[in-house]
């Protein structure tokens, strides 16, 4: 199914109403991870911001970070992608510190089921994530 604003809520199946109940969720909790391997963000998680913006707006005026992980940069294209789209949808990405991690390079970044494990990295994901949480502070006092 495609989005269109024409489709009344209420006809939406449980399916999509079940993504609905996610997305607004993601948005009260919006660290929002980047696609690895492409400059832009993919088209179903276009169309899942797309169906979260419906009025009630869940993006708007909301706190947000952005990371990415990949080999090139392509990750970090498809986060100032994200950041683009975020100015449409009233989303306030946090500028700094920004958060782009070579997963390839030596040595590991993660273990083998998945986990960050070099050190400086968690380091720079919890900067990230304290930054995100006084930007939060700051947009809910104003």
């Amino acid at each position: 199914m495609h989005y269109s604003k024409a489709l009344p809520i209420k006809e939406l199946s449980s399916n999509l109403f079940a993504l609905g109940v996610f997305l607004h969720q993601l948005a009260k909790h919006p660290l929002t991870p980047a696609p690895p391997t492409v400059y832009y963000i993919p088209a179903p998680l276009k169309n899942a911001i797309e169906w979260a913006s419906r009025p009630p707006n869940a993006w708007a005026d909301k706190a947000a970070a952005v990371v990415s992980t990949s080999g090139d940069f392509g990750g970090g294209r498809s986060q100032y992608h994200l950041r683009q789209i975020g100015v449409s949808l009233d989303l306030h990405f946090i500028n700094k510190p920004e958060f782009f991690l070579d997963g390839l390079k030596s040595p590991e970044k993660f273990d083998s089921d998945g986990n960050l494990v070099d050190e400086q990295d968690k380091e720079r994901l919890k900067e990230i994530l304290l930054a995100l949480q006084a930007f939060t502070l700051r947009l809910q006092t104003k």
